[in-house]
Formats: C-alpha cells, structure tokens, sequence
C-alpha cells in the first residue's frame, strides 16, 4: 500500500499474529470476513486511482462476498460511499449524476452476490428478519460471562488489541494511525477508514470477543509496517544529512534497520504463538474426561450434562441435557435445582458455566446456590482441571450421596418450574425425557408426575400420553388387565397400533416374554410405532438389561 518493504513487514507480522492463527485453526467466519475486507480495501484502493464503473462493481462484489461471509461485512458499504467521495475532487462533485450511477452500480453488484451466496432468504424474508433482529438484540445486550465492570470500549483497547497485536506492535500501530491521519493523504484515509468502521460497530454492542476484532487485525498491522517504514527512511535520511555535514557515524543499511525493528517486535507475539501451540498440543479436559466415563460408568446409565464438549455415544448411555443460553441466562434456574439429578447416575458440572455465573455473583445468586449445593452437599466422584498437561475447562462429575426414594417431587418445584419465563418447547423437552430416564429407573410415581405435568404444557403429546398410560397400566388390578387380554385375543385385528395394545396389556400382567414379542410383531408391521419402543423400553428396564434400553431409545 506504501511500497515493497511495508507490505512485506505486514506480511510478516499477519503471519506471526496470534489472535490470526487461532482463528484459522477454527475456521470462523470471522476469518473469511477478514480475507473479503482486505480484498475490499484493495478494489477501493483501485477505485481511488481509476474510478470507473467497472472499479465500483469490483468493490461491490468484494463487499457482497464480506457480507455473505458474516452479515456485519455489510457495513463495509460506508466505506465504499467514503471512497467514492474521496475519489472526487470535491463533494458537491460526488453528488452528480455520473458518479452516483457508479455508486449505485457498486451497491447493485454487492446486493446481488450476497443474495446469490443466500438464496433462501428472498423465500423466507420474514423468517431471516425475525432472526436477524434476534441475532442483532443478542448482539445489542450481551450475553453470560461478559465481565460487567469492563465496557465495550475499554475490553477492545485495553484487553483485546493489545493481546492480539502484542504491546509493541500495537503502540505501532496507534502512533502511525495518528501520523497518517495528519498526512492529509486520501488514500491513508481509507486505511484507516475500515479498521475504524468496524471498531465504532463493535463499540455499540455489548457483546464483545476477541474473534470479532479480527477483520481489524490486517489493516492495523498495515498501518503499523507503513509508520514503521516511514520512520526508517526519515530516520535514514536524518543520520545520513548528518554525516555529510561531516560527522563520521555510519549510516545503517535500511534492510538491517528493517530486520531487526521487525524482529524485536515479533518477540511477545512468537512467544505468545509458541504458548499457544503448546497449549493446543495438551490433552483436552473434555477428552480425558469422556475416556474416564468409557471406562468407567456402566452402560445404560444416566448422565446429564451441559454443552461442554462431552459427546457421549447415545447408543451406550441416557443424557439428560442442561438447558442453557448465553443469553438472560437467568431463565436457565429452574433446570439447576438439584432435586431433579437425585436419580442420574452422573452430573456433569463445568467451569464454562459456572465460572460465567460467578462473574456476577448478584445477578445469578439462584443458580450459584444450587450449584454450590452439589459442590458442598453432593459426592464429588471426579474432577479434571486444566493445568500444565491438560487444557480446556475445569470439570467436575457428582452424584446425589444419599437414599433416593420413589416419592413425588415437591409440589413447590413443579409449581416454580411452569411459573417461569422459559419456553414451553425447553419446559416438555426437559420433562419428558427426565420422566422416561425415571420410568426406566422404576421411579413410577416421580415419572408419573411429570408425564402429567408435561401434559398440562402439551395435552396432545401423543409420546407422554402413551408414557403415562404405560405407567398407569403397570399399577391396574391383574384382573383387569388379563379380561383386556382374553377380550382382545377373540377376533383381534393384526394392525400394528392392535398389537402395540395387546403388547401394553400383557406387560400389565406381568406376562413381559409375550409382550416383548407382541411390541416386535408390531414394529415388524411398522417400525414408527413409537408406544411399541416405549414398551420394549420398559421391559428391558424391569429386567435391568441396560443396553437394550439404550438402544431402544
């Protein structure tokens, strides 16, 4: 952008930046957003040297790739409105008729190649803007683990960029901005313009992470390699005025004077490269946290968990997943009460949700209180917490120590739970799958309560009404269950949905052989007979044989 020797340094320095590396390795978004940015602000440089109309639609296109990449490189379309008026000698002259057909031909060509990268939205309008203003709220309020006495502003300039672009480059990097700035210069204007668009974006929201930086990243380390080759050369010719006015010190060579200032800068960010290889070269927490399951907790037992990372084969243990959302997380406190686990095998509690809920100790006292309760009242089997050979986050597996009976669940608790503000789809997915991990553990009458919950929330759930007559089946008189029985033997029809009721009356009675093979003949007719598979569920549960139960459900 100034010559050969800046471009090689930034170069460099995007080759040895930490916050770009890891971003790569993950392959975000945000890393294709940053590729499109920069190719944006190489047709904008075009622009400002020949601006013709095959130069804004160039521009555009680049700008519609950033967008379609991650909507918010959309807004690089100011910067393509500031080019254009940078590029006239005037601004009343940006304002005629010529100039603004180029411009709108430049907005033309971006809204077309973002709309040819996402064709479902003009068939779903309604439904992207729905999300998008679902996704622009989250961005506008935040989200868990945000420290809140740090702003926006100060997390980005006091935390992030330094981190990121290491203190040396970054006091670089602002000391050029500024001399650049005082250059006058339009086409230094449009290198500072894009970093300078997306930093005041991320200052409006009160999200905030390090990855959302990144689009900045390349044109700061631009910035800091053109002051950096400016100020050699001033230096250059400054030591060299003097020694032909007769002082004998040496002039130093420009490529040496080069070499070393590079080098001398890229020393935090080699070493913070180097950490961070050999972090990612530990074991991983999650990792050796799920090979210590595999070892050692019986199949076909119940774990709930979060989403740490921890993928359990589904066909080898019941989960029962932690609600969660990074977003009003305080909705998520009724799923924490303990009373709920005291039947799971296995609670899984991790730092990535805890450590968050800590950082605002006032805001989530609820949730903080019915974790700490397993921490100070629960029996810790396991722990695994990162350090210097392991990585990730802090792990930490509990069981409920004491005699569970088969009683009902407090009435306060059920009362609480349908009273709170969460979504009536968490609330049934919640309740159902916890009342079959119950059914299965011979917990009829807590299973039964919240089948019956479940149906006040959903009273056409087909799977809890055959759940709950299941259960209702399994306490009826033997008697009347063996006249079901005989009635049905006369002149029973063979249809599957016949068989799966024969099935329910013969495992009432106790007659489990029979009914197994009447819920097999059944799915052998059709195999979406979901109250067949809850019936074999049952059985196989009442004869302990765990991993049938796991591959049945």
């Amino acid at each position: 952008y100034y010559n050969r020797t800046s471009a090689l340094i930034a170069a460099v320095f995007i080759c040895f930046n930490v916050l770009h590396v890891r971003q790569s390795h993950l392959v975000n978004v945000d890393t294709i957003l940053t590729f499109f940015s920069v190719v944006t602000l190489y047709c904008l440089y075009r622009l400002s040297e020949t601006p013709s109309t095959r130069s804004y639609v160039m521009c555009g296109i680049a700008i519609g790739l950033a967008a379609a990449s991650k909507y918010n490189g959309g807004i690089l379309v100011l910067a393509l409105i500031a080019a254009h008026y940078l590029s006239t000698k005037s601004f009343r002259e940006g304002f005629r008729s010529a100039g603004l057909y180029r411009l709108a031909a430049g907005g033309a060509a971006a809204a077309i190649v973002f709309l040819l990268f996402n064709p479902l939205i003009i068939p779903h309008f309604t439904e992207f803007l729905e999300k998008f203003r679902n996704t622009e709220t989250h961005m506008e309020a935040g989200h868990l683990g945000l420290d809140p006495s740090t702003s926006t502003i100060a997390y980005y300039f006091l935390e992030s960029l330094p981190a990121s672009l290491e203190i040396p480059i970054a006091i670089v990097a602002l000391l050029a901005s500024v001399w650049l700035a005082a250059t006058r210069d339009k086409k230094y204007y449009l290198l500072l313009l894009i970093p300078a668009i997306y930093l005041v974006m991320l200052a409006s929201w009160k999200m905030r992470a390090d990855r959302y930086i990144l689009p900045a990243i390349p044109f700061l380390l631009m910035i800091a390699a053109v002051g950096i080759t400016r100020s050699l050369e001033m230096l250059t010719l400054h030591i060299g005025s003097k020694w032909k006015a007769g002082i004998t010190a040496p002039v130093p060579t420009k490529p040496y004077a080069v070499g070393i200032l590079v080098v001398l800068l890229l020393i935090p960010s080699v070493r913070a490269i180097t950490e961070y290889h050999r972090i990612t070269g530990l074991p991983d927490t999650r990792t050796t946290a799920m090979e210590w399951i595999e070892r050692n907790v019986k199949p076909g037992s119940a774990i709930a968990t979060g989403p740490f990372g921890i993928e359990l084969a589904k066909t080898k243990y019941i989960t029962l997943p932690f609600q969660f959302t990074a977003v009003n997380s305080e909705r998520m406190t009724p799923f924490y009460i303990p009373e709920w686990y005291k039947d799971i095998d296995l609670v899984v509690v991790s730092d990535f949700d805890y450590g968050r809920y800590r950082q605002e100790p006032d805001r989530f006292r609820e949730i903080l209180g019915y974790l700490d309760t397993l921490r100070t009242r629960w029996e810790l089997v396991r722990s695994f917490e990162p350090g210097d050979s392991l990585t990730g986050p802090s792990l930490w597996f509990y069981r409920y120590p004491g005699e569970v009976r088969d009683e009902s669940f407090p009435s306060e608790l059920l009362g609480q739970f349908l009273a709170s503000e969460l979504e009536t789809e968490r609330k049934v997915a919640f309740l159902g799958k916890l009342g079959l991990i119950l059914s299965v553990r011979g917990r009829l009458t807590r299973s039964e309560q919240l089948f019956r919950t479940l149906l006040t929330l959903e009273p056409d759930n087909e799977t809890a009404k055959k759940a709950l007559s299941d259960i209702l089946a399994y306490r009826t008189s033997l008697g009347r269950a063996e006249n079901r029985v005989a009635l049905e033997a006369v002149g029973a029809p063979a249809a599957a949905e016949a068989l799966v009721a024969r099935g329910d009356s013969l495992f009432a009675i106790g007659r489990l052989d029979e009914a197994e093979k009447t819920y097999r003949d059944a799915l052998g007719k059709d195999r979406h007979q979901v109250n067949a598979y809850l019936g074999l569920t049952m059985i196989y549960a009442s004869r302990d044989e765990r991993d049938k139960v796991i591959r049945t459900l």
